[in-house]
């Protein structure tokens, strides 16, 4: 079953570090459900394995009656040999690295600032397509923060096969997280993104919305959120966790280990049961391990 839901990262006063004015509001966050969506695979590593080489130890002797000419002539390059001993543990080690299948490639997460024309549709990073409607986006005010907010999110993501780029790829799936001061959702959202249950859309779509006070960790943080929604992670009660239900302050890493959902769950969970999840260990299931 395909399910498909938004996850608004609404977080004003303290929480949210974007705009002074939120310190003196009520917070709030709002999650609201749909259906739509498409498909992706889970990845895992591939494992390498090494090879010794045996050594060889040579013998000699002499005799009174002097040995029959068998054609060699003494010396082991000349005769075609090297005078060792196959080591059958390092031709198996060999064999075994050589069928070893390649780990699958990292799933890719283009940050986009630069303002992008998006168009009604589905979500698709591909075709700048998204539930939340057409129009063009103003870009990031300050770009050249942009790569602090991916070294913020290589922190958030770390262990996991995922990798973050600024510049949109020529081919394959990919993820686009926007940044952008235009929010489309109105009120005080700060971000927003779909819950794709199962990552089945391989190419879906999140955004972060700036304002006054934003920060790259800021930013960084909100991104993470969202990107949970569109790997399939539901809201959660711990208060430690990017995907934490209280609107009050930031996440600072995804679980591994079980902690409590903070709603009915949307999604169905393989890591916990009864009503709990680890969301770096579904992250791991998504995405596969670094």
């Amino acid at each position: 079953m395909r399910c498909v839901g938004v996850g608004i990262a609404c977080l004003l006063g303290a929480c949210t570090g974007l705009n002074p004015a939120y310190y003196e509001s009520v917070t709030q966050e709002g999650d609201a459900a749909s259906e739509d969506e498409a498909e992706v695979s889970t990845a895992s590593d591939g494992a390498t394995t090494g090879s010794s080489q045996g050594d060889v130890t040579a013998t000699s002797g002499s005799d009174s009656t002097p040995p029959e000419d068998d054609g060699s002539t003494g010396d082991p390059e000349l005769d075609g040999s090297t005078g060792e001993e196959p080591d059958s543990e390092s031709s198996s080690s060999s064999s075994e690295e050589d069928d070893a299948p390649p780990p699958p490639p990292p799933h890719v997460v283009y940050v986009n600032g630069e303002g992008p024309t998006m168009f009604v549709g589905d979500d698709d990073a591909i075709n700048n397509t998204w539930f939340l409607g057409g129009g063009s986006l103003l870009p990031f005010q300050t770009p050249e923060q942009l790569p602090a907010v991916v070294e913020g999110l290589e922190e958030a993501f770390a262990g996991l096969n995922v990798v973050f780029v600024l510049e949109r790829p020529m081919n394959g799936d990919y993820t686009m997280a926007i940044v952008t001061p235009t929010n489309l959702m109105g009120g005080f959202s700060l971000g927003v993104g779909l819950l794709d249950c199962g990552n089945e859309n391989p190419n879906s779509v999140v955004a972060a919305f700036t304002d006054d006070a934003y920060t790259p960790d800021s930013i960084a943080t909100v991104l993470a959120r969202e990107l949970g929604y569109g790997y399939g992670l539901d809201r959660v009660s711990n208060d430690a966790d990017f995907m934490r239900a209280s609107s009050s302050g930031f996440g600072e890493e995804f679980t591994d280990g079980c902690v409590g959902l903070a709603d009915v769950a949307v999604c169905a969970y393989e890591t916990c049961a009864g009503g709990q999840v680890n969301t770096f260990g579904e992250l791991e299931l998504a995405l596969g391990p670094a």
